[in-house]
């Protein structure tokens, strides 16, 4: 009988894959949190993708990440430009810490109003 618990053992344990966790902080470039980011986990060799959002405090936790292979883990935010972290490779059973200062996105805003309009007659130099 002890045999045959032996043997189903390391079978029921690969059936459920080894995972690891990815936590951090997301703040502003004057240390601020930003809440409601989305950080997402994607395994670069698999596609698999997991993603969470951060709290009022930029906290965030993404579970159950498999093993296998490199991930990006990117963090986006309104008015920010996205962070990324490229070539994280996760253990088993255990939190990666992965810290996020995010740096407000570059705008370009042009204001277009109505063409002026120029009364040639009565145009001076000044």
């Amino acid at each position: 009988m002890l045999m045959v618990m032996v043997c189903f053992v390391p079978v029921a344990a690969a059936a459920q894959g080894v995972t690891a966790t990815v936590e951090g902080r997301v703040v502003d470039q004057t240390t601020l949190p930003v809440a409601g980011a989305t950080i997402s986990a994607v395994n670069s060799a698999t596609g698999f993708q997991r993603m969470a959002t951060t709290d009022n405090a930029g906290r965030y936790l993404l579970l159950g990440l498999p093993v296998e292979g490199e991930y990006e883990i990117r963090a986006q935010g309104l008015g920010f430009a996205v962070a990324i972290r490229e070539r994280v490779m996760l253990r088993p059973d255990l939190a990666f810490v992965v810290d996020f200062t995010m740096r407000v996105a570059a705008q370009e805003t042009v204001a277009l109003g109505d063409p002026a309009v120029i009364d040639r007659p009565h145009a001076t130099l000044q």
